[in-house]
């Protein structure tokens, strides 16, 4: 049976909400540790020395992901199993520094954050580490380094989604529409406080994946 909603979601129209915590926000302390699992954070390639990478490699992402770290905006956060050491998940951050940063057809202002790429290996799902992660990425980006806020963006079919990034004590900041044709993005259109903006993302800088912002 064809899912309806998904392919018109998947081809024609879909809904996202920008959720955004910030700086004086305050964070959910039991978030910020875990009994488990270690964090790691990542500004440089090198930094790769001091971790067991094996996963990585055996997925094909470590020379991605090393390369990714050449670019001074991006910060990698890993979280590896206290006990093996091995890689459980990972998520991605890109900062907009000096001017806004397009990323995934919506762009965070100068002196934000925007989370970027979040993965947990599938055994390893269900434990609490994307909010373990999500959170230290919030601590970072608002507490350590002083930035305005930290975004994050829902497709607003994922509830599941929603209600973990509530929980760490994300608010909605504004809507997203991504105007498709036949599954390539055509134009964002993005409320935020009740401003409309249109912004034409197919084949502009605006509609660049991660891959070409290194």
């Amino acid at each position: 049976m064809i899912d309806l909603k998904g392919f018109i979601s998947d081809k024609f129209f879909k809904k996202r909400f920008l959720l955004v915590f910030e700086r004086n926000m305050s964070l959910n302390e039991s978030m910020l540790d875990h009994d488990e699992y270690a964090l790691h954070i990542l500004n440089d390639p090198t930094e790769f020395n001091e971790i067991d990478t094996s996963v990585l490699s055996k997925e094909g992402l470590l020379d991605k992901f090393k390369k990714r770290l050449n670019n001074p905006a991006l910060t990698l956060f890993l979280a590896t199993d206290k006990e093996t050491h091995n890689i459980v998940g990972y998520f991605w951050i890109a900062e907009a520094v000096g001017a806004p940063f397009w990323y995934d057809k919506i762009y965070a202002e100068s002196d934000t954050a925007i989370g970027i790429n979040a993965f947990t290996f599938p055994e390893y799902r269900g434990k609490g580490i994307f909010p373990f992660l999500e959170s230290n990425a919030i601590r970072y980006v608002c507490h350590h380094k002083g930035r305005k806020c930290f975004y994050g963006i829902v497709e607003a079919s994922n509830e599941s989604s929603l209600r973990s990034h509530k929980k760490i004590g994300f608010s909605i900041a504004g809507i997203n529409y991504l105007t498709k044709f036949m599954g390539y993005n055509i134009i964002s259109i993005i409320n935020r406080s009740g401003v409309w903006e249109f912004h034409l993302v197919f084949r502009t800088h605006k509609g660049r994946s991660l891959d070409h912002i290194i």
